[in-house]
């Protein structure tokens, strides 16, 4: 065998080898967009966790989002806002990773089945995707409020420790309900808004990473408003087992939560439509660019 034979025997091999697996490229990707949107609105998640839980709707009453901010650094200084991020951040990836694989393949399978995509296909791919990342979201929301909620020096392994399996199951229905309705609002919206808004708007010149940006936001805002009370009745599951109490059931919170008025139902959303429209904006936009440039360059 002579040298060139060899080499070009050997040369495709390297190649190979140095091409990400699949699940890592995806994995890279879904990390990459998620952790970006996650950490450029945390602050406004934190303030809407607060203003979700009965204390703090008694102490920030009356009180604008700037003006919570403020008060809340004020009182316990700047980075106070950004407690438990390493934990939103560390749960980005196996988070965004089921949510939008999971979604991408309900909707290839169905495509697939059905020979085309119906609007309640693309409604059953959505709710399939929220439904199976609460394995992930559940254990992380309650580590995350737990630390948002309180003002001690708890580490995030500290809370895990104490929380327990049962712990971090604490709100998994409410949990599940609220992700399956999210996802069956955002992941249509956005299908069809990021084909229609280029066409709307060709006159302003976009670039398609704006455009997608545009779409993601206009998808998330409506998903996160609807949602907004199975939020805040999780919030508040969470908020009574960390107290030691009895955990309501998700009908007894309801009730409590229409006697407190129905505006209650809605504590916070403000802030999770600025927290959620911003935040999918980004993820959504990077998840598309990265995964059309990993395409182009033979990764995916």
């Amino acid at each position: 065998m002579t040298r060139r034979t060899l080499g070009a025997l050997l040369v495709p091999a390297t190649a190979v080898a140095l091409v990400a697996p699949l699940w890592a490229t995806h994995t890279a990707i879904g990390f990459t967009a998620g952790a970006s949107g996650a950490a450029a609105v945390y602050p406004v998640d934190f303030v809407k966790t607060q203003r979700q839980t009965a204390s703090g709707k008694r102490e920030f009453a009356g009180l604008s989002l700037p003006a919570t901010l403020i008060h809340m650094v004020n009182r316990d200084g700047p980075l106070s806002v950004f407690r438990g991020l390493g934990v939103q951040v560390a749960g980005v990836v196996p988070e965004k990773a089921i949510k939008l694989t999971v979604n991408d393949a309900a909707r290839s399978a169905l495509r697939a089945y059905f020979g085309s995509l119906s609007f309640a296909c693309e409604l059953a791919a959505g709710v399939c995707a929220g439904a199976c990342q609460v394995v992930v979201t559940n254990p992380l929301e309650c580590v995350k409020v737990r630390l948002q909620t309180t003002k001690g020096t708890e580490t995030a392994h500290n809370v895990v420790r104490s929380l327990g399996f049962e712990g971090l199951s604490t709100g998994a229905v409410a949990c599940a309900m609220r992700d399956a309705s999210f996802s069956a609002i955002l992941f249509p919206t956005y299908a069809h808004a990021k084909i229609l808004l280029p066409e709307l708007l060709q006159a302003a010149h976009l670039p398609g990473a704006a455009s997608l940006f545009l779409a993601g936001v206009l998808s998330a805002a409506p998903a996160a408003f609807l949602t907004t009370p199975l939020d805040v009745i999780k919030t508040r599951q969470l908020e009574h087992a960390f107290a030691d109490r009895d955990m309501p059931s998700v009908g007894e919170v309801t009730r409590t939560l229409h006697e407190e008025g129905v505006d209650t139902l809605f504590s916070g959303s403000f802030e999770r439509v600025l927290r959620s429209a911003p935040q999918f904006g980004v993820t959504l936009a990077l998840y598309d660019v990265l995964t059309q440039y990993c395409t182009e360059h033979g990764w995916l």
